[in-house]
């Protein structure tokens, strides 16, 4: 979130100006390969702060068909203008975190903060949910495989019975949320005939299926022992908060380059190998589950980040950036404040 006490331009009414801020965006890469997910991209080493990666990391729609009057190119173009012009830059991350990035930018002149995780750092018992949460409390510890894919991104029929089957052959128990239509699309597929997907689920005597799930909760249950995710921004937190390692399948935007920095930079989850359009098979799906059960050292990493948060935002640089920013406010609204 970028904030500027005031408007630059008369016709401008709002007294505040915001924009929403996550990633730096590249120009694009005119490769030809527009269809395949595995893209052969250039090597980008030389961003200051940035760890060397690929232009295939960035959001497929800016690399696959990028257009200057394209309206999401217009709204991002649009956003990072707005930051150049802000005092202050909020992210919901931390700066333990990515201090590179924070150090270098802040070199640059642009005044970015970390002040996340924004979410509360305790869990909190929940009706909504009680049946999945009463489950997990008949598995062992660290066995279930937690899978959900947020509120946007949506598998297709061929991913979702790669997935099934994948969790099958895990043998791991496994929770797993899965919108209403995304069920009604699997009965409709005949992947699961006769009965329907809720039964064959049922009839393998390892899952547990739900349209929602308390995700923090879930996430905080002594039971799970990874979490199979579109590695969307907040559930990449979220994970993080509570040491849960990541089973890395990114579906767009800002999920390629998030599962990208979990598998190979912060090496606290695996990333689903996927083929050239996208899709995954049962296959690499029980190899990456597999990868991650057994891996120790991305147990411990995230441990040793769960701390770092904790640290982070009681006494910590998140909890002195958004305890400066509110002092800032008071100063702009009341300058008799100190």
């Amino acid at each position: 979130m970028a904030f500027s006490p005031d408007s630059s331009t008369p016709d401008e009414t709002s007294t505040s100006r915001f924009c929403d801020h996550r990633h730096v965006v590249m120009a694009p890469f005119a490769g030809g390969t527009a269809n395949k997910w595995n893209i052969e991209s250039p090597l980008i080493d030389f961003i200051p702060g940035l760890s060397s990666c690929h232009i295939a990391d960035f959001p497929r729609k800016l690399i696959e068909s990028y257009n200057a009057s394209d309206e999401f190119v217009r709204f991002i173009l649009k956003a990072f203008s707005c930051v150049k012009k802000a005092d202050w830059i909020l992210v919901n991350s931390f700066y333990e975190l990515e201090s590179r990035v924070y150090d270098a930018m802040q070199m640059l002149g642009y005044p970015i903060y970390g002040i996340g995780p924004l979410m509360k750092m305790e869990s909190e018992s929940n009706s909504l949910g009680s049946e999945c949460l009463d489950w997990l409390s008949q598995q062992k510890p660290a066995s279930v495989i937690y899978v959900a894919f947020g509120s946007l991104a949506k598998l297709k029929t061929k991913d979702m019975e790669s997935l099934a089957l994948g969790l099958q052959a895990s043998g791991l128990p496994f929770l797993w949320v899965i919108p209403l239509e995304s069920i009604s699309a699997m009965n409709n597929s005949g992947f699961a005939s006769p009965n329907g997907f809720r039964d064959w689920i049922a009839s393998l005597g390892l899952g547990f299926i739900t349209s929602w799930a308390p995700q923090r909760e879930v996430l905080g249950h002594s039971a799970v022992g990874a979490f199979v995710s579109h590695c969307g921004w907040n559930s990449v937190m979220e994970s993080l908060c509570e040491a849960v390692p990541i089973v890395a399948c990114p579906q767009g935007a800002d999920q390629i380059g998030n599962a990208r920095t979990i598998a190979e930079h912060l090496k606290v989850g695996v990333e689903i190998k996927r083929e050239d359009d996208g899709s995954f098979t049962k296959e690499s799906v029980q190899r990456a589950i597999k990868e991650i059960m057994k891996n120790e050292e991305a147990r411990k990493r995230i441990a040793h980040l769960k701390q770092v948060i904790r640290d982070s935002t009681t006494w910590g640089s998140s909890y002195f950036n958004i305890t400066k920013f509110i002092d800032y406010l008071f100063q702009l609204h009341c300058p008799c404040h100190s």
